[in-house]
């Protein structure tokens, strides 16, 4: 709320709650010619529910400006439950307590048991100590169908050239080792989505990949792939090593000083191994792959 008086200084202001002037609350404040600052009304003895405050500046001349009122609703500070419900149907809510908090954590699970599979709407609200609900809160959710039966993906948005698979069912799956062999040198997106049980399919997920092919620096190694690249919690290299070969891994920041320690890796054909780069933070980096007589340089990005 601001207040502006005309060729003088706000010296104080006064409010009181629903046309009950006679309990206002004088407030001084020091003297300035514009007054543009948060102010807190003491409200905690109303009712909840809806009420006016009404606000007047006083100038250094003691004279008080119109009353300027406005609408707000009085709530709880402490909320006790959560409520939700689909598609609409009110009648069919359910009700969490929820540990007595100010601000309450929303990731909890949501009984979709009897839904339909595709697209439907959930709506939550949670409720005060003092009894009252907030505003409904509604989004969209899609209800799966189980576990992962097939998958495919593409590269570069070809998705005419997309290879379909099947797997499981399981709930976790790994497919990086799958990724294609023969795709060109350089920056890729990779693009992938899931079938479950009920022939539904997944939201596509996409993805940076980074591939290099005929790595003079390592011989016998026909292919690397960094995986993804920007990074952000876990970084995936894979190789492809035609002969059996020793190296030794670390990763460095722009300034050359290592960040993570080195690791052996033993390969042999198509291998791959994921280290945890959460803690790193954002900027370029570099993983150093070393042999007993070559040592190549990859650069990488952590988000």
């Amino acid at each position: 709320m601001t207040g502006t008086t005309d060729a003088q200084s706000i010296t104080a202001y006064r409010y009181w709650f629903d046309d009950d002037i006679a309990d206002l609350v004088n407030v001084p404040v020091t003297a300035t010619p514009e007054m543009s600052t948060t102010i807190s009304f003491n409200s905690a003895s109303l009712p909840v529910g809806y009420h006016l405050v009404t606000v007047q500046f006083k100038d250094a001349d003691a004279h008080w400006s119109s009353p300027y009122t406005s609408i707000f609703s009085q709530k709880g500070a402490t909320l006790t439950a959560l409520q939700y419900w689909f598609d609409d149907a009110t009648a069919d809510a359910t009700q969490l307590s929820v540990t007595a908090s100010a601000n309450l954590d929303l990731s909890t699970n949501l009984n979709v048991g009897t839904l339909p599979l595709g697209l439907h709407q959930v709506t939550l609200r949670v409720k005060d100590e003092r009894g009252e609900w907030s505003v409904p809160y509604t989004t969209l959710i899609t209800r799966g169908g189980g576990q992962i039966t097939g998958y495919e993906y593409w590269i570069d948005d070809q998705v005419a050239d997309r290879v379909m698979n099947t797997i499981g069912p399981a709930d976790m799956v790994n497919l990086i080792s799958d990724l294609p062999l023969n795709t060109p040198a350089g920056e890729h997106l990779f693009t992938i989505r899931f079938h479950d049980e009920a022939n539904g399919w997944s939201v596509p997920i996409t993805t940076a990949v980074t591939i290099y092919v005929g790595i003079k620096e390592l011989p016998g190694v026909s292919s690397l792939l960094v995986f993804p690249n920007p990074v952000q919690d876990q970084l995936t290299l894979r190789l492809d090593a035609q002969t059996a070969s020793a190296f030794e891994v670390s990763m460095l920041d722009a300034t050359g000083r290592m960040v993570i320690a080195p690791t052996d890796w033993n390969v042999q054909g198509l291998a791959l191994r994921s280290w945890n780069t959460a803690a790193l933070n954002a900027g370029p980096y570099t993983v150093r792959i070393s042999s007993a007589d070559h040592v190549v340089n990859i650069p990488f990005i952590k988000q």
